[in-house]
């Protein structure tokens, strides 16, 4: 399949290009920020030939495409327009508080864990057996 007649059954199934907000790619995926998740057709998009796999990652359809995927990337700019934002734009904007929550969440992970230890081995002094003498 040609990489403009992929693109253009992409958006399609995608829910058309008005229901793209931003796309981006990254090594090997595309990532697409769309309106409204419910009209998406994602079985159809796992169907076609070029889509390795489908994923859906905070708020982001990745359609894994493999090595191709500037080409194919480039061939859906030409049919959304050039007006979405570049990769590094949009990853830095739509992933900066995902990236802040996840990072939250392994501090206060480590902080529990770390905790946890210490009351262990506090438990483990106290149930020592003491010398009298």
């Amino acid at each position: 399949m040609k990489y403009a007649e992929l693109a253009q059954k992409i958006v399609d199934f995608l829910g058309g290009k008005s229901n793209i907000r931003q796309v981006t790619h990254c090594a090997t995926r595309l990532r697409f920020i769309v309106k409204d998740e419910a009209i998406i057709n994602e079985e159809a998009i796992k169907q076609l030939s070029g889509v390795l796999e489908l994923n859906k990652r905070m708020g982001e359809i990745q359609v894994v495409i493999g090595n191709e995927v500037q080409s194919v990337f480039y061939a859906v700019n030409q049919i959304v327009g050039e007006h979405k934002e570049s990769s590094e734009k949009v990853q830095k904007k739509e992933t900066l508080s995902p990236w802040l929550l996840i990072r939250l969440q392994e501090f206060l992970l480590q902080f529990y864990q770390h905790c946890a230890a210490v009351q262990c081995y506090r438990l483990y002094w106290l149930c020592l057996p003491r010398s009298t003498g």
